[in-house]
């Protein structure tokens, strides 16, 4: 079931300049040569992995309200949170060391 996205609000400005950002970046051509496009991919990996644990974080606080509640998504309110929190311990602590999960 889709949701009323109206409902929600609007996204902080932030994050749909980050999304514009990415539209552009991924609407340019890909450099050609295989130094150049190995040396290309290693920052778009970093910052995927970046958005993933923001997304995470937040997916955390919003499984903690009573819209999520109310809507029904997710796990409940007191498992959800930790299971996530659980996850995104060993995922900064591998992103910080420069591994990949």
């Amino acid at each position: 079931m889709v949701r009323n996205l109206a409902a929600w609000g609007q996204p902080h400005r932030r994050i749909v300049e980050l999304v514009r950002c990415i539209e552009r970046f991924w609407a340019r051509p890909i450099r050609e040569g295989d130094p150049e496009l190995a040396a290309d991919m290693t920052e778009p990996r970093r910052g995927v992995d970046l958005i993933e644990l923001k997304f995470s974080e937040m997916a955390s606080s919003f499984a903690a309200t009573e819209l999520s509640y109310e809507w029904g998504r997710g796990c409940r309110q007191s498992l959800c949170p930790a299971l996530l929190s659980a996850s995104l311990d060993g995922s900064r602590e591998a992103l910080a060391a420069g591994q990949d999960r």
